[in-house]
């Protein structure tokens, strides 16, 4: 488990492209996709509304920044400082550009594109919308055809789409839908940390990820929902509380041209759920399942924070590739923080997956930021190997050392929770 710090406010990505890409012919395919997609040259006018103002057409006022990092002792760690150091570049908003690119050579067949925006003005799909349009059109010229003409939406579906929404019976519904589930629960506002969050990575291989696809399946569930439940026994474990909140990302993105629209529209669905000891894991799990199916056609709606711990599942085009060079994603950042954040990428099994825990740094040291990851993973790798008949109450959140440690000094996990999430 590696563990660094990362900017507050931005999204940051690379794909790691293995062969021998034509560095020249790629920006001009990257040049042409980002020209098209309007969300990258988006503005925010001071007029007290925060009004978004988008330069349909784009700007070409941006640089592709080609690093070559090969001679480097150690290139693949050259590239991660480099592209670290480069997220603590902020962003105009007002003046723009609100996203920077570049493109690093680990060596002759290997190159890391690094991809980084400004949290309001872009999320994680925008990046995978235009990878994916951005591989396309690459593959086209390298064959030497004319890329088909399939650019990324303007951003003014995304707006008009929730504007519309925003006025529907819909809204007023899922308003109604939101208040019922969460009545009687104490409202939480969040505050996003000023500074960067803390960010903790764990690698995840690829048998690794069978086995917790194989757990979820085994549990009635898919990955995402296996996270969610992972995250309930934790909250349960550390806190002792039994009416439990956790906060599940979605893109709200809910037709076929939203789908194809970078911008951002991304929201949380507060999942509320009854965890206590005696409940077996399925249980758990029909109950996480079925309250994410129920919350998913009220998606749109965004609700006031009230939960401590979101979980992030990220998909990735699997068959990315430009020309014959395969992508990998690699996630670097997610934006601000308000507690702790849990995101994976869900990519294809035989590559692995990596989880980040993004921790607020008002809240958690690097010591107690460092425990709370690894307490969670305690409980994800429990919970893999869990029979549906297992006990919640069962779940060991702590590891042999700890469990000496506490053994021996007689300090509950609770009270090194409660340590943990005091301010600083």
């Amino acid at each position: 488990m590696s563990n660094g710090e990362l900017t507050a406010g931005q999204l940051s990505l690379y794909l790691e492209i293995r062969g021998g890409l034509d560095v020249e012919l790629f920006e001009v395919a990257l040049r042409r996709v980002i020209a098209r997609a309007d969300a990258f040259h988006i503005r925010v006018h001071d007029d007290h509304e925060r009004v978004w103002a988008p330069e349909i057409g784009g700007s070409d006022d941006w640089s592709l920044r080609v690093i070559d990092v090969s001679p480097e002792a150690d290139p693949r760690a050259a590239a991660r400082e480099w592209m670290q150091t480069d997220m603590l570049r902020p962003f105009d908003l007002r003046k723009g550009p609100v996203f920077s690119q570049a493109l690093l050579k680990i060596a002759p067949n290997l190159f890391f594109w690094h991809q980084s925006a400004h949290h309001a003005a872009l999320d994680g799909t925008s990046f995978r919308i235009v990878a994916a349009h951005v591989a396309r059109t690459y593959t086209a010229l390298l064959a030497g055809e004319e890329p088909a003409a399939d650019s990324p939406r303007p951003v003014s579906v995304l707006l008009e789409s929730y504007r519309s929404y925003r006025g529907s019976v819909e809204f007023d519904r899922d308003r109604e839908f939101w208040r019922g589930v969460l009545a009687g629960f104490p409202a939480r506002p969040g505050q996003a940390a000023a500074r960067p969050p803390r960010r903790y990575m764990e690698y995840v291989s690829p048998g690794g990820v069978a086995a917790m696809k194989k757990a979820a399946w085994r549990l009635g569930t898919n990955f995402g929902g296996l996270l969610v439940v992972a995250a309930a026994i934790y909250l349960h474990r550390v806190t002792g509380a039994e009416d439990i909140v956790v906060g599940f990302q979605v893109d709200w993105r809910v037709g076929k041209q939203e789908r194809d629209t970078p911008g951002m529209a991304v929201t949380i669905l507060p999942i509320r759920l009854s965890v206590r000891g005696p409940a077996t894991v399925a249980s758990l799990a029909r109950d996480v399942t079925a309250a994410i199916v129920g919350a998913l056609p009220h998606q749109r709606y965004r609700n006031d924070a009230c939960y401590s711990m979101v979980v992030n599942v990220m998909p990735f085009d699997c068959d990315l590739s430009f020309g014959d060079c395969a992508a990998y994603a690699h996630n670097l950042a997610n934006g601000p923080v308000d507690d702790l954040t849990i995101s994976a990428y869900d990519q294809s099994a035989d590559n692995g997956t990596e989880i980040s825990y993004d921790l607020n740094p008002d809240l958690y040291s690097p010591v107690s930021g460092k425990d709370a990851a690894r307490r969670f993973g305690n409980i994800l790798g429990w919970l893999t190997a869990a029979s549906p008949s297992d006990l919640v109450g069962l779940a060991q959140i702590m590891d042999e050392a700890e469990r000496r440690k506490v053994l021996r000094t007689g300090r509950s996990e609770k009270s090194n929770q409660s340590m943990a999430n005091s301010r600083s």
